[in-house]
């Protein structure tokens, strides 16, 4: 016998999906917070000169202007949940190599660079789909409160992440945070 998915069970499915995707947004969000925090504080603590800290904060800032375009374009043509996961993905192996690399004894600002470098790279690659994907998951009715919820989530992140990145850093070593905010992006 041949079963055929009521409405019930695909609205069910979908309102799965869209929480999965809200909860996976905030955890991002949060490992990206605190990441900022993070690299912020140590290129304060690590920089000489007032250019070394600006080149850190402005490799990080860079790809927004870069590859916004090229994330809105994958969005549109790749298959989103893909372009997500391996966004979120990337992210988690950018802070991992960071980790081993900061372990080793390598130089805290060019680490601090390249890794705001690559992680702000593949989140400007990932947002335009989890905007996307959004109307697929909830449908026209529920667009509006789901597209509130996601800005609810982002001004939430941005109010608790310097309390917690703050405790954080004032407990726990740099290298154990990124651990932290690796743990939270996978």
């Amino acid at each position: 016998m041949i079963r055929f998915p009521t409405f019930g069970s695909v609205y069910a499915r979908l309102r799965q999906s869209l929480a999965i995707l809200f909860l996976g947004r905030f955890l991002s969000s949060l490992a990206t917070g605190l990441f900022n925090i993070t690299l912020l504080w140590l290129a304060i603590e690590s920089a000489h000169r007032v250019e070394e800290l600006a080149t850190v904060l402005i490799l990080r800032l860079l790809p927004f202007v870069l590859f916004g375009l090229v994330g809105g374009w994958l969005g549109d043509t790749l298959d989103r949940r893909i372009v997500i996961i391996a966004g979120d993905f990337g992210r988690a192996v950018t802070i991992l190599v960071s980790i081993m690399a900061l372990s080793a004894g390598a130089d805290i600002l060019p680490v601090l660079a390249a890794s705001g470098f690559l992680l702000t790279s593949l989140r400007s690659i990932s947002s335009p789909a989890v905007r996307a994907i959004v109307p697929d998951l909830c449908g026209t009715r529920a667009l509006h409160r789901a597209n509130g919820f996601l800005e609810m989530i982002g001004y939430a992140v941005v109010m608790i992440t310097p309390v917690l990145g703050g405790m954080a850093l004032a407990r726990f070593s740099h290298i154990t945070v990124l651990a932290i905010i690796d743990t939270l992006i996978t």
